[in-house]
């Protein structure tokens, strides 16, 4: 019985916290993960760890954990591979620039 109450509750919060998070129309630009500062970060990350760790069971938090490890390497590679691309494009761009200001005589 313990468990559907707290159900109950977390059912009725979720209204409320959508009512409070509804975007506002006036605004054209969404707030982006970098705008946040460390302390909401970490409170974001903490509710979200006792809000998954609440609802699943210890097998699935396994499970889950390694799942979140392996979509932190593929995203870590993905970072990596766009630093790579940025930098060979600037490499070639400044070959251009050097090429574009020689002067040849014919």
């Amino acid at each position: 019985m313990a468990k559907k109450s707290r159900k109950r509750e977390s059912n009725h919060n979720n209204k409320k916290s959508k009512e409070k998070c509804k975007p506002n129309a006036n605004k054209n630009e969404s707030k982006k993960l970098s705008d946040f500062t460390y302390a909401e970060l970490i409170v974001l990350s903490s509710t979200l760890a006792y809000s998954i760790g609440e609802e699943l069971d210890e097998e699935d938090l396994e499970v889950f954990a390694v799942f979140l490890g392996l979509l932190i390497a593929e995203l870590q590679l993905i970072v990596i591979q766009k630093q790579l691309n940025r930098r060979n494009q600037s490499n070639v761009s400044e070959e251009d620039l050097d090429i574009e200001d020689i002067d040849v005589d014919f």
